[in-house]
């Protein structure tokens, strides 16, 4: 999504055409809609050093815990 920059929909379309099985639950779903609106209102250099620091401290080991941060992470941004 990031890379291409392609919309939620364009990038599951891509992605199923190489993986039909990719995402498949509701959970994962959400999670990729929502990075899709973070995208839209985050400059991608700042999305960039949030995903290097997740990755150094692990701090998304659960999809729901993830999703709900994602989340109001967004709503944080766009009421800054």
């Amino acid at each position: 999504m990031t890379i291409e920059g392609l919309k939620y929909e364009e990038a599951l379309t891509k992605a199923r055409s190489i993986k039909p099985c990719f995402v498949e639950s509701e959970w994962q779903h959400r999670i990729l809609r929502l990075y899709d609106r973070l995208l839209n209102v985050v400059p991608r250099t700042l999305l960039s050093k949030v995903i290097e620091v997740d990755r150094d401290y692990e701090f998304s080991r659960e999809v729901g815990h993830a999703s709900k941060v994602l989340e109001l992470s967004i709503e944080l941004v766009r009421g800054l």
